[in-house]
């Protein structure tokens, strides 16, 4: 039902993209990098997809035609990806934009593909291309420098968000990706909020969600304890539990309050 999802569709508004590699599946989106001849640089493609079934190995894009007859789900999950672009489009262009250098960490969203598509033309988001995740890029174990640099950058992110009444309900490694020239790009929007609004039940990641979250609490302070620092340090936040042998781990579980001073003051210092 539909095109395959096995290789870039070069029809209708896709066919204007030159130089297509993939990146890679998600769940719902299909990643490409492609040159866009009118921005004049490289983009991230997403074209919305889905399997034949939850077993199926097969997967076809997805067109207005098909949303439509897959029924009110999966045109809800299109409209909250829709929704999360033009929201993101609106901050970045927004007059405070330009006062922040956090409005420089967004994930911009370039184009929506979704009111405008033919019946049968695939369905797509045109994003800025943000390169690696911060998970991976802290693997490679980088020095306390670059770490200094990109959690500042991250902070800045959340100060420009919360300038706009904003809360980043998931913010972790896996939702900051590094640009090749050490730009932090915070993306996966789908969980911001207004924070006037205390959320109940929202998406979040227990590891680095403050306590009060579990409650049904969640303002403004919880995308700064979710970079409290312990997984810069330390390198992960598995080994921040007790038994632990990690000597990072150890001082944060058992030092005293001079000990645990002296790490956040090397991570912040060097």
């Amino acid at each position: 039902p539909g095109i395959p999802a096995e290789q870039f569709p070069d029809s209708g508004k896709l066919h204007s993209y030159s130089h297509v590699s993939h990146l890679g599946k998600g769940s719902f989106g299909d990643t490409w990098k492609a040159y866009d001849r009118h921005l004049r640089k490289y983009v991230a493609i997403k074209i919305f997809y889905m399997r034949h079934s939850s077993v199926g190995r097969n997967a076809f894009f997805l067109t207005p035609a098909i949303v439509r007859k897959l029924g009110e789900k999966v045109a809800g999950n299109v409209k909250e990806a829709v929704e999360e672009c033009v929201a993101v489009k609106h901050l970045v262009t927004s007059r405070t934009a330009a006062s922040y250098p956090g409005s420089h960490n967004m994930c911009q969203c370039f184009q929506e593909h979704v009111s405008d598509a033919q019946p049968s033309e695939p369905i797509f988001l045109v994003l800025e291309l943000c390169g690696k995740s911060l998970s991976q890029r802290l693997r490679e174990r980088p020095n306390w420098a670059w770490r200094k640099q990109i959690i500042t950058q991250i902070l800045q992110g959340v100060d420009f968000l919360q300038a706009n009444g904003k809360i980043h309900h998931d913010l972790k490694p896996d939702n900051v990706c590094v640009t090749d020239e050490d730009v932090v790009k915070i993306i996966d929007f789908g969980g911001l909020q207004n924070f006037g609004k205390l959320s109940h039940g929202c998406a979040y990641t227990p590891a680095y969600s403050p306590p009060e979250v579990k409650s049904g609490c969640y303002d403004l302070r919880g995308p700064v304890y979710a970079y409290d620092g312990y997984e810069f340090m330390c390198g992960s936040l598995t080994g921040i539990r007790r038994g632990s042998s990690n000597p990072c781990s150890y001082s944060i579980l058992y030092g005293s309050e001079d000990v645990n001073a002296r790490y956040v003051a090397k991570m912040l210092t060097q």
